[in-house]
């Protein structure tokens, strides 16, 4: 295996899923590549990969890539054939969360965001950030209610739209305040 040992035993916190190696392509090693990245492509801008076994973390030496339908193909430092590429299928692919490009005010990650807990303008929480959605004009917060006697429903889905919806977002105390008084 051509990948470089480091022992570290937090590297869960400091790690960012960003794609998954799903299984080989062909007899020469290539193997197939699926990003989470919201632009497919932009996966490549992120390197090193990273690969974690039994807590301890692999560097993964990217030599070639090129797109293939939807997705990618992807070619790792001496993997010459098939069987030595079966070792990689569903391998998870991670970067280092500091390799990540700084935001602008009132720009978040969804990492950031995820279970957030949500505090309505009242002051009563809501729940937490469970999923997040993206569409065409802006993304949606899918948020498990706790609140069963405000709302009936299990899941609130709240436009993400700054200083409409979304009044304060903390996200070093995991906190999003909201404003739902006019969108009940």
């Amino acid at each position: 295996m051509n990948l470089i040992k480091n022992s570290n035993k937090n590297i869960n916190q400091k790690m960012l899923l960003v794609g998954i190696i799903t299984n080989p392509y062909g007899i020469l090693g290539w193997l197939k590549l699926y990003s989470y990245t919201t632009i497919k492509l932009n996966i490549f801008n992120y390197f090193p990969w990273y690969h974690i076994i039994n807590n301890n973390k692999f560097v993964i030496h990217v030599k070639n890539w090129k797109t293939y339908k939807k997705n990618f193909l992807i070619k790792i430092s001496n993997v010459t054939n098939r069987s030595e590429a079966e070792r990689f299928a569903k391998c998870k692919i991670l970067i280092d969360m500091q390799t990540l490009p700084k935001l602008k005010k009132n720009q978040y990650y969804w990492k950031d965001i995820q279970n957030c807990c949500v505090i309505n303008y009242d002051r009563s929480i809501l729940g937490y950030v469970n999923k997040i959605i993206s569409t065409p004009s802006n993304d949606i917060l899918i948020i498990k209610n706790i609140n069963q006697y405000q709302f009936k429903q299990k899941e609130i889905l709240i436009p993400f739209i700054i200083n409409t919806f979304i009044k304060k977002v903390d996200i070093y105390k995991k906190i999003i305040q909201v404003n739902l008084e006019n969108f009940l």
